[in-house]
């Protein structure tokens, strides 16, 4: 993730990092959050949920299409609960 840039900040929601495309391109590029690592890594379902601070991963319109984007909640996203891989939390310092 060198030179990677946070591309997405929704207040409320998520801040969101990951796309390779950040540095070469300005953020005002429409191509921005489209990029990925040139491979997708499959859906791995748990029960882990969208709480406050968790990371997960981002992905496109399929479950198994997610890359090298990631998230943080910034609230709590019940609604992602289930179709988006969450895989670690903030412990301190948030």
């Amino acid at each position: 993730y060198d030179e990677i840039i946070m591309h997405r900040y929704e207040p409320g929601f998520v801040i969101q990092w990951g796309d390779p495309l950040t540095k070469t391109l300005p953020l005002t590029d429409p191509s921005i959050g489209t990029g990925g690592p040139g491979y997708t890594i499959p859906f791995e379902s748990n029960d882990l949920l969208h709480d406050r601070h968790v990371l997960a991963m981002a992905r496109a319109t399929g479950l198994d299409t997610a890359g090298s984007q990631v998230y943080i909640t910034l609230a709590a996203q019940p609604s992602l609960d289930g179709n988006y891989v969450v895989f670690g939390s903030v412990v301190s310092g948030g």
